[in-house]
């Protein structure tokens, strides 16, 4: 921010694009309207970041639009390589499903 000479604060410059919403979908809105250039003010409703996770597992069509975004070498070192999900209920195991995406096409053949 620069000061006139006057003294006073100058506003900050206005905002080009309100995303409403900090969720999966207003979070990348942002970021790609930043990335082009645009002042962006991002609302949500929750008073902070979520204290618990939100998802299983990043998908191979996700890491595809991270690396369309720029953000997948950043990502990928910082996530695991999932072979396989259990799911449970009621205190039981009832079904394990292997994550193998090799047969796909895809760069990014694997959860992480």
């Amino acid at each position: 921010m620069v000061n006139p000479p006057d003294g006073r604060p100058s506003p900050p410059p206005a905002t080009q694009a309100l995303v409403v919403g900090a969720g999966p979908v207003g979070l990348t809105a942002a970021h790609e309207l930043a990335r082009r250039g645009l002042r962006v003010r991002l609302i949500d409703a929750a008073p902070g970041p979520a204290a618990t996770s939100r998802a299983v597992a990043t998908h191979p069509r996700t890491l595809e639009t991270y690396d369309q975004m720029g953000v997948v070498d950043d990502v990928l070192p910082r996530g695991r390589r999932n072979r396989a999900f259990t799911m449970y209920a009621g205190g039981r195991r009832r079904v394990r499903l292997r994550a193998d995406y090799a047969t796909m096409p895809t760069r990014y053949p694997a959860s992480r």
